[in-house]
């Protein structure tokens, strides 16, 4: 699970320099594109065509609900936070998710509503706003448009999860990654001809080609490790894992980009991690005590 998290943050650590030579909707379907194509081939025997083409109404709309939102809006937003900000910010803000999901599932799945997790919550959300805002105090009209971007992103990141759920068993992960991560290629492929955006190729040089299919590479067997997590590791575990993604950006950050966090930001990233850690751990202990 570690190791996943670090290429997670290692694929990331490109968008910056691919945005040199990429637009950001360009950059963003050439990743989904190829982490789909990369997916399919090195997983071809666990994917099951009949599957797909016999779903159910239902599963299509959830799939491309997850593809179109969990996946394509959130990469497009996602990509956008970390040309505009920090990779750490970028990793703390996102750290958020789990939360996220836990308010879609009070909603969809009738979750019983705690008001302790919901403090734990508001900590998390302080720390983040000072990531933001640069500010103790923090100001909503000083908020970063990078850490607005991500901010956005958590919310299809939680709704992917979400939609992972109500799939259910009906495809397998294999085959549910290899169907969202190629609608959402097509969506955002579509979204180029609506804003403009110049082709793929009229900017694609040796280096962001090479970049492109690094990342997607590191998306691919990222995605297989966690997959391999959830079947090992229990979820308490995984989500206080997962806050590990901000110290690797934190670190990678720092020698691939050069980027120096402030002060603040390594104070809000702290509180955040605290934050999510704690509610995480109360929820553990809650239905450790039901069982």
């Amino acid at each position: 699970m570690l190791g996943a998290m670090a290429f997670f943050v290692l694929a990331d650590s490109t968008v910056k320099i691919i945005a040199k030579s990429l637009e950001p909707l360009a950059q963003t379907y050439s990743r989904l594109f190829l982490a789909g194509v990369i997916t399919v081939i090195l997983f071809h025997k666990k994917i099951r065509s009949k599957a797909i083409f016999k779903a159910t109404k239902h599963t299509l709309k959830w799939i491309f609900i997850t593809g179109g939102l969990g996946f394509g809006i959130k990469a497009i937003l996602f990509t956008l936070g970390l040309i505009h900000t920090k990779l750490l910010n970028v990793s703390s803000i996102d750290s958020l998710t789990p939360l996220v999901v836990y308010l879609y599932s009070i909603v969809l799945f009738k979750t019983k509503f705690d008001l302790r997790t919901l403090g734990f919550i508001a900590i998390s959300i302080y720390g983040a706003l000072m990531i933001a805002t640069k500010s103790f105090i923090p100001i909503i009209s000083q908020y970063g448009i990078g850490e607005l971007f991500i901010s956005a992103s958590i919310f299809m990141t939680a709704l992917s999860i979400v939609g992972r759920k109500i799939l259910g068993t009906t495809l397998n992960n294999f085959e549910v990654a290899a169907s969202t991560y190629l609608i959402a290629s097509l969506l955002l492929f579509l979204l180029t001809t609506i804003v403009g955006e110049r082709s793929i190729f009229d900017g694609l040089t040796t280096e962001a080609f090479v970049l492109l299919l690094f990342s997607s590479v590191l998306s691919a067997f990222a995605a297989v490790l966690v997959n391999y997590a959830l079947t090992k590791l229990e979820a308490t575990l995984i989500s206080q894992i997962l806050l590990s993604k901000i110290i690797f950006s934190l670190l990678l950050g720092f020698i691939l980009l050069r980027e120096l966090p402030l002060r603040i930001e390594v104070i809000g990233s702290g509180i955040i991690i605290v934050g999510v850690y704690l509610a995480n751990r109360y929820r553990f202990l809650i239905k450790e005590k039901v069982r």
